[in-house]
């Protein structure tokens, strides 16, 4: 158990021995809230929801209970303040308590054990494979990653799924217009990534198709006829073209740090989940309309009806789903499965859940779909070469190249490949922070430049006030042993700081739980902001041998919790910027 729940249990014991024989049903611990000004207490009870029980106006209800509460150690005074019952911490109590704690843990302070450990399986990206990832994939790469890793750091078993889509008639199109024109080119040969090679044959599509070139469409629905009849040039075609283009995507993925445990594939699922329309036929969950489709109705749940199966037999994107959530939970012997996909497929998983539902699969409510809202680029348009959307690769290029002349400006005589591996860093922490900082369900803007700064809400500002901690800690000689904090006289920013860094396992606990790595951004930059207060309003280096010991002790754990949080959410915390 972390200090921040025992505070909240001897909390929980005396408001309970308060209230004596007054039967409560309340989960007191989640009724605990912590006032935005810290003038009004560090933890708060409010009373609403004693008033059923009590029968009495919350407001009477904290003053009864502030005069008669008996406070444990840990607690100075009680004070009521209209509804809410605020308690005040021990400065000492808690700076001890909570510096102990996160200094012994060290890199695993903020991680937890579940109470009951789950295998789940989270699936992000999705990208086709005729083209590189944009800025839409980075985001969804990036929620990906941060939330497999706060699942992980819950005591979760967590397998990280690729889906890609490499079949169809956009693959197709990209396989015409290399047939027609390529004339045996390779990336190697165009010196372009696999990625940008195959996408450049599907926008020569839409080129082509624009200047009226006769016979495309007819071409490739016969590249799909071929490679569904397996025709052995068409299928190597297909795979060369496709190997080209993943080699790409995962070289980009490594870039930002994604990876994955399996990968599935469209092509290797696309002709199954048939028997399990069939199955839902047979039980009455499905049925047929009049021209044949199978049809799941749904319109009685609230939601549209939906066909399952066409007509003519065939399987549509919702068929193969149903088969590949049954076959990854029974292979995996998952107890859970995410998937993490833009909101425009709200409806479709809504659909595909409730339908599992009505076949009564016991892991049906074990499904979860995390949509996320739209990005869009300001500050200036990042170069795509598809000349639609903003691509991934020049985004961090771009990102790197500008944080390579800050790096430069502050540091002239740094090596160059020192620069490009601190560039490398302020970059993605740059794009990390701010698109994890924004909460999963909310349409983003991402400024590229405003994302870079030093300053203010950023992840490089993160990395500065971690890298200017440990160049304290440095010019101190090193982290003290076994500080002294009885008899010293506090200044509130140690106890303020001291709060930030007792809360850090309850918001990694909260943000795995809620499914959003925000909770666990939006802290660390609390954390960085309390630091910058306490380091402005008292001595640290030229403060007295006893407060200095102390001093160094507490923003150690800050710089501790920093980079656990920085880690967490896929971002280096650097000892020196």
């Amino acid at each position: 158990m972390h200090l921040i729940d025992l505070i909240k249990e001897e909390a929980e014991s005396a408001l309970r021995a308060a209230l004596g024989e007054t039967p409560v049903d309340l989960d007191f611990a989640a009724a605990f809230v912590y006032p935005e000004d810290f003038i009004n207490g560090d933890l708060s009870f409010p009373c609403f929801q004693l008033a059923k029980s009590l029968k009495t106006a919350p407001p009477k209800i904290a003053a009864d209970l502030a005069a008669k509460l008996a406070l444990p150690a840990i607690f100075t005074k009680v004070e009521a303040t209209g509804p809410y019952l605020n308690f005040f911490l021990a400065a000492e109590e808690l700076i001890t308590g909570t510096v102990a704690a996160a200094l012994e843990a060290g890199e695993s302070y903020g991680r937890s054990t579940s109470d009951q450990p789950e295998k789940l399986m989270v699936e992000y990206i999705s990208p086709n494979n005729n083209k590189p990832l944009h800025i839409g994939h980075i985001r969804n790469g990036l929620l990906g990653e941060s939330i497999c890793g706060l699942l992980a750091s819950q005591g979760h078993q967590i397998i990280r799924a690729l889906l890609l889509n490499d079949r169809g008639l956009p693959i197709a199109k990209s396989m015409v217009t290399y047939r027609r024109w390529g004339e045996g080119s390779t990336p190697e040969s165009s010196g372009l990534k696999g990625d940008h090679f195959v996408a450049k044959w599907y926008v020569r599509y839409s080129q082509e198709e624009k200047k009226g070139t006769p016979g495309l469409e007819e071409e490739a629905h016969e590249i799909i006829r071929q490679w569904e009849a397996n025709e052995p040039e068409t299928r190597k075609l297909w795979q060369t073209m496709n190997d080209w283009c993943e080699a790409g995507q995962h070289e980009t993925y490594r870039k930002l740090g994604v990876h994955f445990d399996v990968e599935y594939k469209e092509s290797d699922i696309y002709l199954h989940g048939k028997e399990i329309v069939e199955e839902g036929l047979r039980r009455g969950v499905f049925e047929k309309d009049a021209t044949g489709a199978v049809v799941a109705r749904l319109e009685k749940y609230g939601l549209p009806d939906k066909v399952v199966l066409r007509s003519d037999g065939t399987s549509l994107y919702i068929t193969q789903d149903l088969y590949l959530a049954k076959k990854r939970v029974e292979e995996h012997g998952l107890d859970g499965l995410t998937y993490i996909v833009g909101n425009e497929q709200n409806l479709q998983f809504q659909q595909l859940f409730k339908i599992f539902e009505l076949l009564g699969y016991p892991w049906a409510s074990k499904l979860t779909h995390l949509s996320y809202g739209y990005v869009n680029l300001l500050g200036g348009r990042i170069k795509s070469r598809e000349g639609t959307v903003a691509d991934a690769d020049d985004l961090v290029s771009a990102l790197e190249t500008d944080a390579a002349l800050e790096i430069k400006q502050r540091h002239v005589t740094i090596t160059d490949d020192e620069m490009i591996r601190r560039a490398h860093q302020v970059a993605m922490a740059a794009v990390k922070f701010y698109f994890l900082e924004v909460d999963i369900t909310t349409d983003m803007n991402y400024d590229p430049r405003a994302s870079l700064a030093f300053t203010g809400k950023t992840g490089p500002y993160l990395q500065y006030m971690h890298a200017r901690i440990k160049s304290i800690i440095r010019h101190a000689g090193g982290e003290p042993p076994s500080p002294a904090y009885q008899g010293r006289q506090q200044v509130s920013e140690e106890k303020s700081l001291a709060l930030l860094i007792a809360k850090w396992p309850e918001v990694v606990r909260d943000a795995a739980e809620s499914f959003r790595p925000s909770l666990v951004a939006q802290h660390l930059y609390a954390v960085a902001k309390s630091f910058a207060a306490f380091y402005e309003n008292a001595q640290v280096l030229n403060a007295s041998p006893e407060d200095r010991a102390v001093r160094l002790s507490i923003i150690a754990a800050a710089a501790l919790v920093l980079k656990n949080g920085l880690a967490l959410i896929g971002i280096e915390a650097p000892e020196e910027m």
